[in-house]
């Protein structure tokens, strides 16, 4: 009985870890995107924020389809957000975001021009 509520109790501390991780680097980011600025290359950004959890990039479809037009980003974004979210598991969500087309709310944004320098960094107000 004592092996068996071991085999359970790891993989829910181990959710618990991965969660805290999270939580801390997504506040790191957050404080580290104020120091990224418009004009910025992109080995900058990356040296100021590390590696982002997503690159979107344009679909090429979407210069001649109005479907891929309106779920495609418009210039390369890059996304640094929460890799696992066990609060979404607590609200009956999966806890892994789903980023497909753009990045979530929660995640800070640093968009690029076609020059490959920052356009525009998005820091949300309300994360967690």
């Amino acid at each position: 009985m004592k092996k068996l509520a071991i085999i359970l109790a790891l993989p829910v501390l181990l959710a618990m870890l991965l969660s805290l991780g999270d939580l801390w680097n997504s506040g790191s980011v957050r404080r580290r995107a104020l120091s990224v600025k418009p004009g910025d290359s992109k080995v900058q950004v990356q040296k100021a924020l590390g590696r982002p959890v997503k690159i979107f990039t344009p679909l090429p479809q979407a210069r001649t389809n109005i479907t891929a037009w309106l779920f495609s980003v418009r210039s390369e974004t890059w996304a640094y957000g929460r890799r696992f979210d066990l609060g979404l598991a607590f609200q009956g969500e999966f806890p892994i975001p789903y980023r497909m087309f753009s990045p979530e709310d929660k995640d800070v944004s640093v968009v690029f021009d076609s020059s490959g320098r920052v356009k525009e960094v998005i820091i949300p107000k309300h994360s967690p």
